[in-house]
């Protein structure tokens, strides 16, 4: 089955593990029998990474927001004390997404993070217990904070 898909190898993957019957049809074969465990070991890293750029990319549009006192927001944040203690107030709101956008190392390890949720309905820290977890939190918040950003330029630049 795997070589008449072209692949060079294969991945049986079981919660629960596999019979000596399973064992013994993928021995000397090109698939490799998993337990969901053994996966998650084997490709964790290489997922959180791939999850961490696809989140780079979606948030591109507030990078220079995050960045704060460079142009262009930089003078936009100046221009009062209101625009600078909403900035702030936005910046903490937002800053689960500074690893990604700042290309900061993150330990894929251990990845149980607390930091504050960004999501609108949230109010204050949240535990994430998984990176799974934390990714669906910044990737569900993030067009609402596209928008609130975008909201804080128009707002400020024309004052």
């Amino acid at each position: 089955m795997v070589a008449d898909s072209g692949a060079q190898a294969g991945f049986i993957v079981s919660e629960v593990g596999f019979q000596k019957g399973a064992r013994d049809a993928v021995h000397k074969s090109n698939v490799t029998l998993l337990t969901w465990s053994e996966f998650q070991e084997l490709f964790y890293e290489r997922w959180v990474h791939a999850r961490g750029a696809t989140l780079r990319h979606a948030a591109e549009p507030i990078r220079e927001f995050m960045h704060g006192m460079s142009d262009p927001i930089g003078p936009i944040v100046d221009r009062s004390d209101e625009a600078q203690t909403l900035w702030y107030a936005m910046f903490t709101k937002f800053s689960a997404y500074v690893p990604w956008l700042t290309n900061s190392p993150v330990n894929v390890e251990d990845f149980s993070i607390t930091c504050i949720d960004p999501r609108p309905e949230r109010d204050g820290y949240t535990a994430f217990a998984s990176a799974r977890e934390y990714f669906d939190a910044l990737e569900q918040s993030l067009p609402l904070v596209i928008a609130e950003t975008k909201r804080f330029i128009v707002r400020f630049s024309s004052s």
